[in-house]
């Protein structure tokens, strides 16, 4: 038989408001309990998703075990506390490339180091550009692999682990690489950034609500931040070449609305269609994915953008939707991540996961979900999708 070659998820690894292994995770998608809590910033208080006390605590325990970690931003940290879960699985013969992506970047450090430029009348420290610059994330990753790699960092807003993604396809296709690690990092559960989304007239007021976001509600804006680090790694093998249970990483698909507008946002979702379209061309004829795991943030014209070019494809024969950011919150640059986590726990785990009490999934399965598509879409107008199945 002659085998076609794929990429492939072949481990994973995530920190976030979930848990820090793969069976918590899974075990939290089996609840409808939210992992967004009500927390004071100065002169505010609002409701994020931030690492469980659990979490918190290894990760603490990991930076006092590394003095140099002490000054490095939080999206580092987490990238890197990830990575030792994976390293073991990256063999030292391996061409590796490693592109960790960030809507944010280290904006706390940022925020932290402009204050004291501002008290300290245009002092800084030496160290200032270094743990400030998007680059800094994948070279610290590096550090963990111990090993020669190709790192880079990137930045497409929301669309930001997608496009990682869609690198890494490109990178090992072309046998620039052996094995790829993508993924996306962010923590932007500062002042500042809240205080941006708060100006959007986007962020949820609804403080004392059970489920404070709340996609596909559409009547009023809801959005959440939540924040984790995710990576993936990705090979190019005929699938009898790969153990265990991976996942294929089937398509991908991208585009932008044109012109993009403030938001990037149009009602009609074209760039949605124009991605999910593409995405499926992969699939055979006729075949479209068995579930659709939805960006979603719970602002009207984002939902409503999303679903309307949904109708548009599928029209009464839609997949399953989920939507989860209403457990999540939305982790902007790897909110594609922990989606593609999600659909890696549901195609090996074979389950669906829970809905929030204010939603109903009414939608009958007749067999086991074997393919997921993945939607994410960001400011500038940018949206991607990718397809994920089973090994076949």
């Amino acid at each position: 038989m002659n085998e076609e070659k794929g990429i492939f998820i072949e481990d994973y690894s995530s920190v976030s408001c979930l848990g820090k292994d793969k069976e918590s995770v899974y075990l939290n998608w089996l609840t409808d309990k939210t992992g967004i809590i009500s927390k004071n910033f100065p002169d505010k208080t609002y409701a994020v998703a931030p690492l469980n006390d659990e979490v918190e605590k290894a990760i603490s325990a990991y930076i006092d075990s590394d003095k140099t970690l002490k000054n490095i931003d939080r999206t580092a940290v987490l990238a890197m506390y990830a990575a030792e879960k994976l390293k073991a699985s990256c063999h030292t013969s391996d061409k590796l490339c490693i592109n960790i992506g960030s809507s944010r970047g280290a904006t706390a450090v940022f925020e932290k180091l402009y204050r004291q430029f501002i008290k300290d009348k245009n002092s800084l420290p030496p160290y200032t550009s270094p743990l400030t610059t998007l680059g800094n994330i994948s070279g610290f990753v590096r550090k963990v692999f111990d090993k020669e790699a190709f790192i880079f960092s990137h930045s497409v807003t929301c669309s930001t682990a997608m496009q990682s993604l869609a690198n890494g396809v490109a990178w090992l296709k072309s046998e620039m690489a052996d094995v790829y690690i993508a993924g996306a990092s962010e923590a932007p559960l500062t002042p500042f950034t809240l205080a941006q989304m708060d100006a959007l007239k986007i962020y949820s007021k609804q403080l004392n609500n059970p489920y404070p976001c709340r996609p596909l509600e559409f009547l009023e804006n809801t959005m959440v931040l939540g924040e984790g680090a995710f990576l993936f790694k990705l090979t190019y093998r005929k699938p009898s070449e790969v153990e265990g249970s991976p996942v294929e990483l089937l398509s991908v698909g991208y585009a932008s609305e044109e012109p993009p507008n403030f938001s990037g946002i149009q009602d009609s979702g074209t760039a949605f269609k124009k991605s999910m379209l593409m995405a499926m061309e992969k699939l055979p004829k006729g075949e479209k994915p068995d579930a659709i795991l939805l960006h979603a943030p719970g602002t009207i014209k984002g939902d409503r953008a999303e679903m309307n070019a949904i109708e548009h494809i599928f029209g009464n024969e839609k997949p399953l939707l989920i939507p989860s950011k209403w457990k999540t919150g939305h982790l902007l640059g790897a909110s594609a991540a922990i989606s593609l986590e999600l659909a890696i726990l549901m195609l090996q785990k074979v389950f669906i996961p829970s809905f929030p009490s204010y939603l109903t999934n009414d939608k009958i399965l007749s067999k086991p979900i074997e393919s997921i598509m993945i939607n994410a879409a960001g400011f500038g107008g940018n949206a991607g999708s990718v397809i994920v199945r089973k090994r076949r």
